[in-house]
This record gives structure tokens, C-alpha cells and sequence, in this order.
């Protein structure tokens, strides 16, 4: 849920597959952290501010640096052993402590993060 005050902050996300742009932000004011966005019809994102050094996206006009993400046949949006995304974000930047299953995050043996909602 949302905080009920202060900056509210849109991390470690998995955004895929829609038929219109991922996402749309009212500004730019807080960077995206540890994004995954592939696949969305008419572009990545509008009006935001995507830190490249710690998200993986494809966007047309802004450039790819995904390709396929390498998602899991049998459990949709969890990543391979393959993904561009495993061990792709530095630990030292804050990320949350847990992914969408309440894994670790990251796991002590792969030292970094994985980009989107799930961790390897």
C-alpha cells in the first residue's frame, strides 16, 4: 500500500505486455529503480525518468537494452537463468527487502539485485 505521507516511490517493477504505454508518470521528479519494462505496444514509458544504470527496458525511440527478458514458461514474469536482468542492480542502492514471492532480496549468494518484481 501507499504511504500516507511523504514521497511515495515506484521500484522494482515488471511491466509487460500492454497494449498501451507501460507506464505514464505526471512528471519526472523521482527516478524509476530496478524496472523491468518490455513488450508494451506504444512504448516503455512517457514522462519519467529512467535511470539506465539500474533497469532494463525496450522502448521504441529510446532505445533497448532487454531484448527478451527471458521469463519462465510455466511461472509468468519470473526470471531465468538466462535474464539480462539476474544480478543486474548494485546491492548499495536501496531496494526492497523481499520480491513478489517474499524471496530475499537480493540473496546472499548473487551479491546484486535482479531488476523487476522478481529475484532468481
Amino acid at each position: 500500500s501507499a504511504p500516507t505521507s511523504g514521497p511515495h516511490r515506484f521500484w522494482f517493477s515488471t511491466i509487460v505486455n500492454n497494449e498501451d504505454r507501460g507506464l505514464v508518470c505526471v512528471d519526472s521528479s523521482q527516478s524509476l529503480t530496478g524496472m523491468l519494462i518490455n513488450g508494451n505496444v506504444n512504448g516503455g514509458w512517457v514522462g519519467c525518468s529512467m535511470d539506465s544504470t539500474n533497469s532494463k527496458w525496450d522502448s521504441p525511440g529510446a532505445g533497448s537494452d532487454v531484448g527478451d527478458p527471458a521469463f519462465s514458461s510455466t511461472n509468468p514474469y519470473h526470471l531465468t537463468l538466462t535474464s539480462r536482468c539476474r544480478n543486474f542492480v548494485p546491492a548499495s542502492l536501496a531496494h526492497p527487502s523481499d520480491d513478489l514471492d517474499g524471496e530475499s532480496r537480493p540473496k546472499p549468494a548473487n551479491g546484486n539485485s535482479d531488476c523487476g518484481a522478481d529475484e532468481f
